[in-house]
């Protein structure tokens, strides 16, 4: 898997990806933790799999199925769509009939802290749990998370943002 930063173009509205990861057979994720509720999620999140998608346009002499899969996922304390569910999948369908999918291979995806209803993996749902403060079963994904966080505390540029906090 790889982490890149990602570098808006000298006229573009700045959207600055939180996350941007590559996985081992091209899939592109962005993941962006929003904590406040916009009225313009939606238009935000196509904004940022746009920005995404234009770094993984296609060259001379490629052909379309090589393009890769792109997705967007949201975390969000709040439910964004007030359904109560622990995770949205947005894909684009047909309005007329909508068990027929557009197969581009990308999607939206809200996962809310706050969702009730559906079923979440095992890890994402202890994720859920630690950004709401509650204890978590600190399973692999938690315990990396929290491993990380603790290194990066140890970094100068974390002690900066604390004073400039402060």
């Amino acid at each position: 898997m790889k982490l890149r930063h990602f570098m808006p173009h000298q006229e573009d509205k700045v959207s600055i990806l939180d996350v941007l990861i590559t996985d081992s057979r091209g899939r592109r994720y962005n993941v962006e933790m929003q904590v406040a509720h916009k009225a313009d999620m939606d238009k935000r999140a196509r904004q940022y799999l746009f920005k995404m998608m234009e770094d993984g346009f296609l060259r001379r002499k490629q052909e379309y199925g090589e393009l890769h899969a792109a997705y967007v996922i949201f975390i969000l304390p709040f439910d964004p769509k007030g359904k109560g569910l622990k995770r949205y999948t947005f894909v684009y369908t047909a309005k007329e009939d909508p068990s027929v999918e557009l197969n581009d291979d990308s999607a939206l995806i809200y996962l809310n802290t706050k969702g009730t209803k559906g079923e979440i993996r095992p890890e994402l749902d202890d994720l859920y749990r630690m950004i709401e403060g509650k204890p978590t079963s600190n399973g692999k994904l938690v315990s990396r998370i929290k491993k990380s966080m603790n290194n990066y505390r140890r970094t100068e540029e974390w002690r900066q943002h604390v004073m400039n906090t402060e």
